[in-house]
């Protein structure tokens, strides 16, 4: 794969989900850097890279400025605030970072998970306002470079995925166990600067090998290839059948307590998973793309079964295939990035061999990135990236 398309497509992930959701109010975008990375660890395991962060600007009063929020462009992050409030060069090299409400995770290699404050952004660096910067050594550094209340958390297990729903973070470890932790706890560690990390343990699925959370639920695919979910299934996010529910509403609050395996998975093997939002997919071994849960804005695709004038899709409470429009446009799957209600597929052109990005789902913003604003839109080729 093309790395400078990975990091064109990373970046539109992160400004698309980001920029019109409640629960993420900021966001990084971390970029691979050989070079500038091999001064700042020597762990192996660390992904190399520089992180970013933009958005969630402060409303700014002042009349040299053309916008009164001014938080567009990328900051890199070159410091990192300390629990006594010092400032250390020593930034972290995240390999995934989580952005929940206000406050920040990020994972920098299997022993080291760090918390951090997700404040509002000046955006602007003024030597008249020492709000809007700090100094290290006599240098002057503006508060938008810094990373700010940065702890590092004891762990005592290796880490090997997180994963966030509204209000808990999930930890993977290298075992195959499933955490997780309140962010109301972790919320608190920072403040108290404990760091100490108080989990649960899922104990009725081991062996687990990947994860991926949504808004309310979570999928955890076993090393076997079998997929539990559990959490919120008002939409079918869950994949758990129908039971008697209707596919256009009106939806009743419905949840999935502990894991359960998802319905019609029975004799299918399981490679890769994926969710965001109300809504989840899974590839097979036979590479087969399913999805299930909310379609109120054509994120699962389905068009067709979207305008039904007597029984519209709005809700797949089972999974569905997606392989029709992969054959439409003669390609093969090879990612899927999420947003909040907008779904986008890297594929590979079987005759061409060459990548191609398609999109669907919520496009009122233009968050498709193919050139029109729509409310909401069929399986789109996004030419700029394609």
């Amino acid at each position: 794969m093309n790395y400078s398309l990975l990091k064109k497509i990373g970046a539109l992930t992160i400004i698309v989900p980001f920029a019109y959701s409640k629960s993420f109010k900021s966001w990084f975008w971390s970029s691979s850097n050989d070079k500038d990375s091999s001064d700042k660890t020597d762990n192996k395991d660390s992904l190399t890279g520089d992180s970013f962060i933009w958005g969630n600007g402060l409303y700014q009063a002042r009349p040299d400025s053309k916008s009164q929020f001014g938080n567009f462009e990328p900051k890199e992050i070159l410091y990192i605030e300390n629990e006594n409030g010092s400032l250390n060069k020593n930034t972290p090299i995240f390999k995934d970072i989580l952005l929940v409400n206000d406050l920040g995770v990020g994972l920098e290699n299997e022993n080291k998970l760090w918390l951090f404050a997700n404040s509002k952004q000046s955006s602007f660096y003024d030597e008249t306002d020492s709000d809007s910067y700090r100094k290290y050594d006599d240098t002057v550094i503006p508060v938008d470079n810094i990373l700010k209340k940065a702890m590092c958390l004891n762990v005592n297990f290796k880490i090997k995925q997180i994963a966030s729903t509204k209000h808990h973070i999930w930890i993977l470890d290298q075992k195959g166990d499933l955490f997780s932790t309140e962010l109301s706890m972790l919320k608190s560690n920072l403040e108290s600067q404990s760091k100490d990390l108080k989990f649960k343990k899922v104990l009725t699925v081991k062996e687990i090998d990947e994860i991926s959370a949504g808004k309310g639920h979570i999928l955890m695919k076993s090393k076997k290839g079998i997929v539990y979910a559990m959490g919120k299934d008002t939409r079918g996010q869950c994949g758990q059948g129908s039971l008697g529910r209707k596919s256009n509403g009106p939806f009743t609050k419905a949840k999935v307590p502990n894991p359960q395996p998802v319905t019609l998975m029975e004799n299918k093997i399981a490679t890769k998973i994926w969710a965001k939002g109300n809504q989840s997919f899974i590839q097979t071994s036979e590479e087969t793309l399913l999805a299930f849960g909310s379609n109120s804005k054509l994120q699962l695709a389905h068009e067709k079964e979207y305008n039904d004038a007597t029984l519209p899709k709005l809700a797949f409470f089972e999974p569905v295939s997606m392989n029709s429009y992969l054959s439409e446009v003669n390609c093969d799957l090879q990612n899927l990035f999420l947003a909040e209600n907008t779904t986008f597929f890297q594929c590979k052109n079987r005759e061409s061999g060459m990548t191609q990005i398609f999109g669907t789902g919520l496009n009122s913003h233009g968050q498709l990135g193919d050139g029109r604003v729509k409310h909401i839109s069929e399986f789109q080729k996004i030419d700029t990236l394609s």
